[in-house]
């Protein structure tokens, strides 16, 4: 009996080992490694002065947005975006997409500054009674990527340059109080229950989908209207029709 077990055991190390190594090269798995990493950073920063948020999901508007890193000070908000990536990354600050090249292979991920900018267009919906208030989007890749071609006016740093980012932001625009009560509000609406986190990422996806149909129809999704070929600073682009009320852009091509 058991040298029958055994003579199979190579074979159940080997399965599961492809297994593990399937499960850790999932996008959501790869992810959390990275904000994990993030995490682990962002220990070093002062705790009397920084106020640290990991993984919000919050709700503004009938949305929800999940925020990877909220960091509160008297020298403003950081909302840090962190991305677990290998390989060179080739990016613009108002493109659509990014791309992530390990030789011959390409990989196009959304742009991580719009959707860092829209996390924080979703704490600024959340914070409006606060007056005042100053916003640092950082994007952090937490993995062995090089920033190769990245063309953008919002950090776009390594982990290793986190913390030291961070402390070089050193004016004060907010008051210790005004910092404890952002903090109460984000502890009070973060939503925590597993059944609606679910949910959002779910809603994410579906999101997601639409948005590009009606990109590819050049509809804006933000507002339905008509996406028309404008010219700007750094050539021609899609803009909507109903700028400046809508200010969604698309690039051309």
């Amino acid at each position: 009996m058991f040298p029958n077990i055994v003579a199979y055991l190579p074979i159940v190390l080997i399965a599961g080992l492809a297994i593990l190594g399937i499960y850790l090269r999932l996008p959501s798995v790869k992810g959390r490694r990275g904000e994990t990493r993030v995490e682990r950073e962002l220990r070093r920063l002062d705790p009397s002065d920084y106020r640290v948020f990991h993984d919000l999901l919050l709700e503004a508007q009938g949305r929800s947005s999940q925020i990877d890193h909220v960091i509160l000070s008297r020298y403003g908000i950081f909302v840090v975006e962190t991305k677990n990536y290998s390989g060179w990354i080739h990016g613009a600050e108002n493109s659509r997409y990014w791309t992530q090249s390990i030789y011959h292979y390409k990989l196009r991920f959304p742009n991580p500054i719009k959707q860092n900018w829209s996390h924080i267009y979703a704490l600024k919906d959340i914070l409006r009674d606060f007056h005042g208030v100053v916003f640092h989007p950082i994007v952090v890749f937490a993995g062995g990527a090089e920033l190769k071609n990245v063309y953008s006016t919002v950090r776009v740093i390594y982990l290793e340059d986190l913390v030291a980012a961070i402390r070089q932001t050193d004016e004060t625009v907010m008051s210790d109080e005004q910092v404890s009560m952002i903090a109460e509000t984000l502890e009070l609406l973060n939503v925590t229950d597993r059944v609606a986190r679910k949910h959002h990422v779910k809603n994410t996806r579906e999101r997601k989908e639409v948005t590009e149909t009606l990109e590819d129809d050049l509809v804006c999704p933000k507002c339905g209207g008509n996406m028309v070929s404008r010219a700007g600073k750094y050539g021609r682009f899609y803009g909507c029709s109903n700028y400046p009320r809508c200010r969604h852009t698309l690039p051309i091509g």
